[in-house]
């Protein structure tokens, strides 16, 4: 565990010149395709600050955009509706091999990735901080 968290402290926020330390895509994924794993849907962004929380089960991953306007965030949001879409409208119970795929790769020195497959997700706003 203890290499998942320095992992974890590895990609979170920004360097000391202000640069996101991470890469983060979002795919989904075909799995057992003729193909192998065939991408469906992916976008990747540069431009998100990630935080990363360990729960019993699961890795959390929050990603911070600079407001909600963002390319990056608009197209992340319309992949994870699309795999919604796909799981419960088109698929009934769910497409045979399909999976939500995260991956974090940290940027610089490093070359270590961090792959999470089949989360949940959801979207909130930041909280903001109001001057008294």
């Amino acid at each position: 565990m203890s290499e998942l968290r320095e992992f974890m402290k590895s990609v979170e926020g920004t360097d000391a010149l202000g640069m996101k330390k991470a890469a983060c895509c979002l795919t989904i994924q075909r799995n057992g395709s003729e193909q192998g794993v065939e991408a469906i849907a992916s976008v990747c962004t540069l431009r998100a600050a990630l935080s990363m929380y360990l729960t019993d089960s699961w890795v959390v991953i929050d990603l911070k955009f600079e407001d909600d306007t963002d390319p990056d965030l608009v197209r992340m949001t319309e992949v994870c509706r699309a795999y919604d879409e796909r799981m419960h409208e088109r698929c009934g119970t769910g497409c045979e091999g399909e999976s939500l795929v995260v991956s974090v790769t940290q940027l610089g020195d490093y070359e270590s990735f961090l792959v999470g497959i089949d989360g949940a997700w959801g979207l909130r706003p930041a909280e903001k901080e109001v001057a008294v």
